[in-house]
């Protein structure tokens, strides 16, 4: 039998330490990346139209040629220079700052939402990992239980008390114990490397966590995690090491108190992200609106003609002609996207509740489902194989008795397992969408 299960030279890789290392997954970065542009859109947008210098030369006589003297003092050209600026009417300038504020809102809790998302994918992928090597380790079990049998059928035989059939049943049994171990070593190694893709890699940038279950920082707060602050030291060493283990961080068994659903629907960062959407499209309702209100153009310049007049002054001044119906394309759009807004909020507002609601029964239905198989049926199924192992090595258990009640065990404790993993993967997502610490 190979040896699947080799000394740890470092202590395993725990939950903590795989969650705080989300701070630095390339998606959550790139998350806060955008997050910070939608935070500059404020001072792109709060801003009036910049003034428009112009400088000119008119008046070149082409057929007389420009006279003698300097050329801005002697020579018959008229220079000018102007200065040109726009009023904006119909409050755009606020209507665009309340737009980018909303967001700045919107890509702040789209970040929140992305760092939660991508803590969830590392405790599905953790308690994935976890209950491939647990596997491992019942299969472990069973397979030097079975190459004991098969030696002890071995010693029977010899004595004339087992048949050949028999013996050989036991071997192919301990054959397939071996086989399945090397198949739950393969899944054990597949699950370590999803693992990794979902930690973040040993470099890269940094930046501050959300306000969440680890950091409590601010997402706005734009700086970034010192070193000695990283969360995720001693998973770089983890993830060098060519063989590691995930510690069995299990979910205290406990049953879960009842909840507000709308209101911690309404605190998830999705629907956060989907109102500040909405604030968005209205604003932007407005705003095209406010189209309705001309921007007139006023200028005035300076001119300097030589054998003319030193100084002339001059005042101008310009008005968009349009009729009022012009910007009407511009205002269905707006009205269009604003109720497609508010549709998918709709949408979305149904599809997280009813997720929070299954992920809650989720927890509980897991739980129970724990508590029978740990309390009532996986004890029951080591005593009986106990006792059927022992009856058999003394002649009184027929071997098909014998395997029975060994695949019944087998079966019985993967499912514990199994039941084991649902309820901790179940519990620790909850406690994420609760926006709780992870003990």
């Amino acid at each position: 039998m190979p040896a699947v299960l080799s000394a740890q030279t470092l202590p395993p890789l725990s939950l903590q330490q795989s969650l705080a290392s989300v701070a630095r997954h390339e998606r959550v970065i790139a998350a806060w990346r955008s997050a910070q542009a939608a935070q500059a859109e404020i001072r792109v947008a709060d801003r009036d139209p910049v003034p428009l210098l112009t400088g000119s030369l008119s008046s070149i006589d082409l057929e007389h040629g420009l006279g003698s003297g300097p050329l801005f003092s002697g020579k018959s050209i008229d220079k000018g220079l102007g200065l040109d600026w726009t009023w904006e009417r119909g409050d755009k300038r606020a209507l665009r700052t309340a737009a980018a504020r909303s967001l700045a809102s919107a890509s702040s809790a789209e970040f929140q939402d992305s760092f939660q998302q991508q803590q969830l994918i590392v405790i599905d992928l953790f308690y994935e990992t976890l209950l491939a090597q647990e596997r491992l380790k019942i299969l472990v079990e069973l397979a030097q239980s079975a190459e004991r049998l098969a030696k002890l059928a071995a010693q029977r035989f010899g004595l004339g008390d087992l048949s050949a059939q028999d013996l050989a049943r036991l071997e192919i049994e301990s054959e397939r114990a071996s086989a399945e171990l090397k198949q739950s070593q393969w899944l054990l190694d597949r699950a370590k490397r999803q693992l990794q893709l979902a930690i973040a890699p040993v470099s890269g940038d940094s930046m501050p966590a959300p306000r969440s279950n680890h950091r409590g920082t601010s997402a706005a707060r734009d700086a970034s995690i010192p070193e000695s602050e990283r969360g995720d030291s001693g998973v770089a060493n983890h993830l060098d090491a060519t063989r590691w283990q995930v510690s069995s961080d299990w979910a205290v068994e406990s049953t879960s108190p009842q909840v507000d659903f709308h209101a911690l629907t309404r605190e998830q960062p999705a629907l956060k992200a989907s109102l500040a959407r909405l604030s968005i499209a209205q604003a932007q309702i407005q705003l095209a609106r406010a189209l309705d209100f001309r921007d007139p153009s006023y200028g005035v310049g300076i001119n300097h003609y030589p054998g003319t007049s030193k100084a002339m002054i001059g005042l101008r001044a310009s008005v968009p002609l349009y009729s009022k119906d012009y910007f009407e394309g511009e205002k269905q759009r707006a009205a269009a996207l604003g109720e497609a807004a508010e549709e998918q909020h709709a949408e979305l507002l149904r599809r997280t509740m009813t997720e929070l609601r299954l992920l809650y029964q989720s927890r509980e239905n897991a739980y129970s489902r724990l508590r029978r198989f740990e309390n009532e049926m996986l004890p029951k199924s080591v005593k009986i194989a106990g006792q059927a192992e022992e009856a058999f090595a003394q002649g009184g258990q027929t071997l098909t008795d014998l395997l029975e009640a060994r695949r019944s065990l087998k079966s019985i404790q993967l499912e514990a397992l199994q039941s084991r993993i649902d309820f901790s993967r179940a519990d620790r997502a909850w406690t994420i969408r609760l926006n709780r610490p992870i003990n």
